[in-house]
C-alpha cells in the first residue's frame, strides 16, 4: 500500500479533492527523541507505558498543526504506517480524536482485517467499527 500511496494521491486529486499525506512511521521515536531524559525508558521499557497518554495528546496535536489552513471538508487526509503505532496507542482512539477536529475524510492505511463492518489491527483487540470502506484485502 505504502508504494501505491501516489496513486490514491493522483486518483484523489483528479477528482477535485485536497490530499494531504501524514507518515506515522517515525511518530514513536521522534516523540521518544524529544523527552528529557530517556535513558531509564531503555534500562526498563515498562516504565513507558505510563506515557503513552503523552505521546496520544502529542501525536494528535502534532497532526492537527500539520494540516493545512486550506484544508476543507473535501479534502482528504491520509494517514499511513498505522501499523507502527502497534502497542502504543489504539488507531480507533486516534481517529476519534482527530475525526473530532478535521473537516473531510480520514484515510487510514494499517495491516489488519475486516470480518462484516469490524476492523482489527494486526488481531489484536475486539475489533472497531467506523464508517469505513475496505479498499484492498
Amino acid at each position: 500500500m505504502q508504494a501505491r500511496l501516489g496513486e490514491f494521491e493522483l486518483a484523489t486529486k483528479t477528482h477535485q479533492h485536497g490530499w494531504q499525506h501524514y507518515d506515522l512511521s517515525d511518530a514513536f521515536p521522534n516523540w521518544m527523541m524529544n523527552q528529557k531524559r530517556i535513558t531509564p525508558y531503555f534500562k526498563r521499557p515498562g516504565l513507558l507505558k505510563t506515557k503513552y497518554s503523552y505521546f496520544f495528546e502529542d501525536l494528535v496535536e502534532q497532526i492537527i498543526t500539520n494540516i493545512e489552513p486550506s484544508h476543507t471538508e473535501k479534502d482528504v487526509l491520509c494517514l499511513s504506517s498505522c501499523g507502527t503505532l502497534f502497542g502504543f496507542l489504539s488507531i480507533s482512539d486516534l481517529l476519534k480524536a482527530i475525526s473530532k477536529r478535521v473537516t473531510g475524510r480520514v484515510v487510514l492505511f494499517f495491516p489488519g482485517e475486516k470480518i462484516d463492518n469490524v476492523f482489527r489491527l494486526l488481531d489484536a483487540t475486539d475489533g472497531w467499527g467506523y464508517q469505513a470502506t475496505t479498499i484492498s484485502n
